[in-house]
């Protein structure tokens, strides 16, 4: 799969965050669920930035005297969450305090696999047990509950990696943020202990706050975050440490949003102890996408598998689930389509950002 650059990656999560059409994640679930609530028509799918979820923000804009652009901005996100849930708001997490990056040609990345050799501590989250795991080397060294996201908007199954930490990120977020993909899934806290366990987050992974008080300690910036399905215990990275262990491995099921029986395993991960800034109400740091990256595995012939394959007449209604290791250039080769006619069918505004678990139209 091609590489996001450092600036495209930058541009996804820097502060203040703006949300535009063609984004999708768990922030959009919750921006299209504030509209509902005040009578806007926020658009389907849940969690995607269609035509109709612009044309609700130009309404609310236009009536709330804000400038009329169909962009969320953190001024129009202030205003939404005033009106439809006035102590939701994330302040830091959305406006936040300068990112500290990692410029082209520092030798931070290299600084990063280093302390990766020496701590090997990787993330393990287990869809199918609702638990995480934090492994050191094969060890097993810490195992909390937690509550992941709900079938429409399932938590993302594959290997990722520890992007930005950010304490006191506000609203319902708890008191710590682990942001692990461009769309913003992140591992955070909770102003709801009693929902730990259960599948109802928009495919963020919420603890108690003192367990990922705890974990934001433990872990830096480019840890791997692996997403499974089966047991934490059975991580098929077992017996290997993370910086060593090959290519990850992990399955979204066929059926649209939901996971099916799979595993992860951790890729080349990166990480890093003490990135936190020391700070309260500031992000304690942002890994750029340009360094070495846990990446899933793809067959030899680099073309996606016929699991997420699903097929509703001879070339029409045809969907497919995208799988760990996916890229959209693969898909396209694979069903004889080209990447431009996906990308408009789907409405995607970066055809380099696709994610297990996301359910793609195939023309």
């Amino acid at each position: 799969m091609a590489r996001l650059s450092l600036g495209e990656g930058l541009a996804l999560l820097k502060r203040p965050l703006k949300f535009r059409r063609g984004d999708k994640g768990p922030f959009i679930v919750d921006i299209q669920a504030m509209f509902a609530k005040l009578g806007f028509d926020p658009g389907e799918p849940e969690g995607a930035f269609v035509s109709k979820t612009e044309d609700a923000v130009r309404v609310f804009q236009s009536e709330y005297g804000l400038p009329v652009n169909g962009v969320i901005d953190a001024k129009t996100l202030k205003f939404l969450y005033e009106e439809a849930d006035p102590d939701g708001y994330p302040e830091t997490l959305i406006e936040g305090a300068e990112t500290e990056t990692v410029e082209p040609g520092q030798d931070s990345l290299d600084e990063v696999a280093v302390v990766a050799r020496v701590t090997d501590r990787a993330i393990v989250i287990s869809v199918g047990e609702r638990a995480l795991g934090l492994y050191e080397g094969n060890q097993l060294i810490k195992r909390y509950p937690v509550a992941i996201g709900k079938p429409s908007t399932p938590t993302p199954v594959g290997t990722h990696r520890v992007l930005e930490k950010v304490l006191h990120p506000g609203g319902a977020l708890g008191t710590r943020w682990i942001g692990f993909t461009y769309q913003m899934h992140g591992i955070h806290g909770t102003n709801r202990p009693e929902l730990i366990g259960q599948a109802v987050s928009n495919g963020c992974v919420r603890m108690h706050n003192s367990h990922v008080e705890e974990l934001y300690e433990m872990v830096g910036l480019g840890a791997p975050v692996i997403v499974i399905v089966a047991p934490v215990a059975s991580w098929s990275g077992l017996g290997k440490s993370p910086s060593q262990a090959g290519p990850a491995s992990g399955q979204a099921g066929a059926g649209a949003g939901n996971p099916g029986p799979g595993s992860g395993q951790a890729g080349s991960g990166q990480s890093q102890t003490g990135t936190g800034s020391g700070e309260t109400g500031k992000p304690g740091g942002f890994l750029g996408p340009s360094g070495p990256q846990p990446k899933d595995p793809m067959g030899a012939s680099g073309e996606p598998g016929t699991a997420g394959e699903t097929s509703q007449g001879s070339g029409q209604g045809r969907t497919y689930t995208v799988q760990p290791g996916d890229s959209i250039w693969a898909i396209a080769k694979r069903f004889g389509t080209t990447v431009e006619a996906i990308v408009r069918i789907n409405g995607i505004r970066n055809p380099e950002l696709i994610y297990p678990g996301e359910v793609l139209k195939i023309p």
